[in-house]
């Protein structure tokens, strides 16, 4: 056998004449020559033997193949699904380029915000008309000052309640915070009707809640917004309800800071999950 395509060595005898001719030898003069010519013809016989074996084999095509390509593909495959799926349960991985993901423990919910939104540690906010309502893990964008009090053009923040119907729970919610976070000036609190939705949470299942907005005009405040913006998200879990509140304002207050955008806000909402 005769590795890679090398051609086996021409070491024949002189009385060859390819595989199964040979010249005739002359009539033998004595045993001692008689013996020597059987021998030679012998080891003719066994090399053309041994050739024709050769050749047989490599026409066969029996050579052993290594498949490096394959078992290399095999295993950049494994690991780009390996990288995917590390990827895809990355649950603070943020699903808006360039947005601060916040992680709430007590609400038991991830969201995100744009870069220009304060995320406030440690920080709580109690709803005055509904004392079981608590917003946790907090943000705020635009904070400024006129007239001597504190304002932001927006916030946000989570939590959780007991168990009851979520659709008019949002809606409490929203007329709430609503009310509260305008109350420096004369505030009207439209809510709108409840939305079903459903958002996916880091695992991509799927999870099943209740949108509400509602719309605040107010007078009698130059330093306020003449228009804001409450958006309430509830999820049902299986023992309470998680909720997700967004506020902005819409029109009006001063020209710096700017409101945030009214797609910004959905977009906010739209990134909460579990």
């Amino acid at each position: 056998m005769y590795p890679g395509n090398g051609q086996p060595q021409q070491n024949w005898q002189p009385t060859y004449q390819g595989l199964g001719y040979y010249q005739q030898p002359e009539p033998p003069r004595n045993r001692k020559n008689l013996v020597m010519i059987f021998s030679i013809v012998a080891i003719v016989v066994i090399v053309a033997a041994v050739v024709t074996i050769v050749l047989l084999n490599r026409g066969s095509g029996e050579t052993p193949q290594t498949q490096p390509t394959t078992t290399s593909s095999s295993a950049r495959s494994s690991a780009s699904t390996s990288t995917s799926a590390s990827a895809k349960t990355d649950p603070l991985r943020p699903r808006n380029s360039g947005w601060t993901v916040i992680k709430n423990d007590k609400a038991r919910l991830i969201y995100e915000v744009p870069p220009a939104w304060r995320v406030v540690a440690n920080g709580t906010l109690a709803s005055e008309q509904l004392p079981d309502v608590k917003l946790s893990s907090p943000a705020d964008i635009g904070s400024y000052k006129c007239e001597n009090n504190s304002y932001s053009r927006g916030g946000l923040g989570a939590g959780t309640v007991a168990k009851t119907d979520a659709a008019k729970q949002a809606g409490d919610i929203a007329k709430a915070f609503g009310a509260q976070f305008y109350s420096s000036g004369t505030a009207t609190v439209q809510v709108g009707e409840p939305k079903q939705v459903t958002h996916k949470d880091s695992d991509g299942k799927s999870m099943k809640g209740v949108q509400v907005d509602a719309i605040i005009t107010t007078t009698g405040n130059t330093c306020l917004a003449t228009k804001g913006k409450v958006s309430v998200l509830v999820f049902e879990s299986g023992t309470d309800l998680q909720y997700f509140v967004v506020n902005g304002d819409l029109e009006g207050g001063p020209a710096d800071p700017p409101p945030p955008t009214e797609a910004d806000l959905q977009k906010i909402v739209d990134s909460a999950r579990g």
